[in-house]
């Protein structure tokens, strides 16, 4: 079975120390992967480096076979941080409808943004 993600060599510094290097693995359709370390070890920085949210890195990421980020990587991901994705100052319904603004669907005209009725 050929990988789904693959990250090829990947190094991350920061503040002028290597938080890791040489790092290649391999994930294919049902693997799991668990990320471990002290505080500081660069567990965070190797998630949004892999999401696509820090582009402080070399090395190689793919997504079946095709370099991240991607319109395909990017609709098939999820990710939840250590922080809430959603603002404080808004209702649940403007938090969808904010949501569904990220992902292209801006108008309440749109079928697919949530309104009170439904």
């Amino acid at each position: 079975m050929s990988a789904v993600l693959s990250v090829q060599d990947l190094s991350c510094e920061r503040d002028d120390r290597a938080l890791f290097s040489g790092l290649s693995f391999d994930l294919t359709w049902g693997d799991m992967a668990q990320i471990v370390g002290p505080n500081g070890a660069g567990k965070t920085s190797l998630l949004r480096i892999i999401t696509g949210l820090s582009i402080a890195y070399e090395g190689t990421l793919l997504w079946r076979g095709k370099p991240i980020p991607s319109y395909e990587f990017n609709s098939s991901l999820l990710y939840f941080g250590h922080l809430p994705g959603v603002k404080a100052s808004l209702t649940a319904l403007e938090n969808l409808n904010w949501y569904f603004g990220l992902n292209g669907r801006k108008s309440e005209d749109d079928q697919s943004v949530i309104t009170k009725e439904q």
